[in-house]
C-alpha cells in the first residue's frame, strides 16, 4: 500500500517560489524597440511589499539582460504560485 504524502496537496511548493510573476520590458534596439517577456517564481522576504518585490524582480532581469536596462515596465503580475 503506498504511503500518502505529509503535506497538503494544495500546500505552496516553496521550492518552486511563493509566487508567480510576469514581466514584459520594452526598450530601444537597434532600428526599433524590443518587446521581451519573462516568467517565473520568487519568494519575496516576509513583509515584503508589491512595489519591493517588482524593483527586486526588475533589477534581477535588467542584471541577466543588460540591454533591457532603463526599459519601460509594459506589464507586470505577481500572484500567490497556488491553484
Amino acid at each position: 500500500m503506498p504511503t500518502q504524502p505529509t503535506t497538503s496537496e494544495h500546500a505552496p511548493n516553496t521550492a518552486s517560489g511563493t509566487h508567480h510573476y510576469i514581466l514584459t520590458l520594452q526598450a530601444p534596439a537597434p532600428g526599433g524597440l524590443r518587446v521581451d517577456t519573462f516568467s517565473s517564481t520568487a519568494t519575496p522576504h516576509a513583509g515584503c511589499t508589491r512595489a519591493e518585490a517588482y524593483r527586486a524582480i526588475y533589477d534581477s532581469v535588467v542584471q541577466a539582460h543588460p540591454a533591457l536596462a532603463g526599459g519601460s515596465t509594459v506589464f507586470f503580475s505577481l500572484e500567490p504560485n497556488t491553484i
